[in-house]
């Protein structure tokens, strides 16, 4: 028994080990299986217009995801650094400043790389799209004018040239005009029980190897059968039908009706043939392979080659346009490990950064700067601004709004210019613009307020005011001049 105890503690400390090496092949091995069998079902279930048509949608969709999301997000972060801006402005002079400074750095910095990410990636995946879309286009003219199966055929009657293919002197020649009908749309209905195979493949876009796609020669116009009826025709010139259904012989023996008409030539509906499949193309080879030579000058390419469609998917497969989380979406934690955030934590919380502080001892510096190990920076400095209300007084209607409001409304550079001028000044600046000066006005303003309205100030050792005669000149001069003075407070305070 204890032998088998000990056995047994021996078994279970070796199989987890061996389970979880098993577990891991089996994981690996399933994964690629998976990835294959993907794409050998969705290509197996391409068998028809309407399926290869539906392969073009997803590859498309597929390649969009490439850059879509990054570009979303591109502009959720300039959003953020709007949000930031105003708020590293708002609180400039404040405790909350150095916090929305490293904030705002860490925000651009991450729009900026996210920026040249994009831009790096999207013109394969621009191009891959472009000739996608004209594959497709191409795919769908081919089927609008090979769709239908049959031409029906009028108007006949001798051709003016006489006879081409029989010379003989008694051979006679009918002439009929035949339209085949263009499909203007596709009941793709049938269709819908394996779209799903072929859309699994959005996500598979790296593991393609090969496309399903008509290739570029395949493309061609309907095969035409002609057949042609005669009924012993005479001698004589033909003439067409009295209704144009036969061609009948001058002496009138033809008649309108099949079965009574003699010596009379009638052709059949032509027949329409397509062909046309979509095949294999490997994606490797054909990016390389030897091409015909460029269309010669005032010559247009008209459809897209097969080099061209895998040089282009090729190259957009690389395409990565991977990004971080938006700065609201991040935790103290991760931000007290940036550089900007180490920089202002010390700045704020010791007045300078010291050199001889040890990493740790800056990354503490920097989590108590953002509130702690743990916390959400969202929670803890973005929903303060959704909050956050501003009014900023003018002789007009009042600017007001939140930070985040005003930081996405039209009075977004304004409100900036406002917070800027009111820094500079709170850190003993001389004002020089109109909004400093806007600021300076209503700080002196509120220092002279009482609850019974304006008053002046005493001033220490002032001299006694002089008597002054007033005349009607100097009084319309005055009254000139205050309103100078009205019109250039109501200017400065109009951001």
């Amino acid at each position: 028994m204890p032998r088998r105890q000990q056995k047994g503690t021996l078994g279970k400390g070796r199989t987890p080990n061996k389970l979880c090496l098993l577990a891991a092949t089996l994981i690996s091995f399933t994964a690629t299986t998976t990835a294959d069998q993907v794409v050998t079902t969705a290509h197996t279930a391409i068998t028809s217009f309407c399926t290869e048509n539906h392969y073009y949608d997803t590859l498309i969709a597929g390649l969009k995801n490439k850059v879509d999301p990054a570009k979303q997000q591109a502009e959720k972060q300039m959003k953020e650094v709007k949000v930031l801006t105003l708020a590293t402005a708002r609180y400039g002079t404040t405790s909350l400043g150095p916090i929305y400074a490293c904030l705002l750095g860490e925000a651009t910095a991450r729009a900026a790389a996210l920026a040249t990410t994009i831009n790096s990636n999207e013109p394969t995946v621009t191009a891959a799209l472009a000739t996608l879309t004209a594959k497709q286009a191409e795919l769908r003219t081919h089927r609008a004018l090979t769709a239908s199966k049959s031409a029906a055929t009028g108007r006949h009657a001798p051709p003016s040239d006489g006879t081409s293919t029989l010379t003989h002197s008694s051979a006679r020649s009918c002439q009929a005009e035949a339209q085949p009908e263009a499909k203007l749309d596709e009941d793709c209905s049938s269709s819908s029980d394996t779209d799903h195979k072929i859309q699994a493949l959005q996500t598979k876009i790296a593991e393609l190897t090969q496309l399903k796609v008509t290739k570029q020669t395949a493309i061609q116009p309907a095969k035409i059968t002609a057949t042609a009826d005669a009924t012993n025709p005479s001698g004589e010139t033909l003439k067409a039908s009295t209704t144009n259904k036969f061609c009948i012989d001058n002496s009138a023996s033809g008649t309108d009706t099949a079965a009574t008409s003699t010596k009379s030539i009638a052709i059949r509906p032509l027949a329409l043939t397509t062909t046309s499949s979509s095949t294999e193309i490997n994606v490797e080879t054909a990016s390389t392979a030897n091409e015909a030579a460029e269309p010669k000058a005032w010559h247009v390419r008209l459809l897209t080659t097969d080099k061209a469609l895998a040089k282009a998917f090729k190259a957009a497969q690389k395409a990565d346009a991977a990004f971080t989380k938006l700065i609201s979406e991040e935790t103290s934690g991760t931000l007290s490990n940036t550089a900007g955030c180490q920089v202002a934590a010390a700045a704020a919380l010791e007045g300078k950064l010291l050199d001889s502080k040890t990493k740790t001892e800056i990354n503490k510096l920097a989590l108590k700067h953002l509130g702690e190990e743990g916390k959400n920076i969202g929670e803890q400095f973005f929903t303060k601004l959704k909050n956050d209300k501003i009014t900023i007084p003018t002789t007009a209607d009042p600017i007001t709004g939140t930070t985040e409001e005003l930081a996405h409304s039209g009075h977004f550079q304004k409100v900036l210019a406002f917070f800027n001028a009111k820094n500079k000044m709170d850190q003993g600046g001389k004002p020089q613009s109109l909004h400093q000066k806007a600021v300076k006005n209503l700080r002196n303003r509120s220092k002279k307020k009482t609850k019974m309205g304006i008053i002046k100030q005493p001033q220490p050792n002032a001299k006694p005011l002089k008597r002054k005669i007033v005349t009607k000149q100097n009084a319309i001069g005055t009254q000139t001049k205050n309103s100078a003075k009205l019109k250039r407070e109501r200017l400065l305070f109009q951001l």
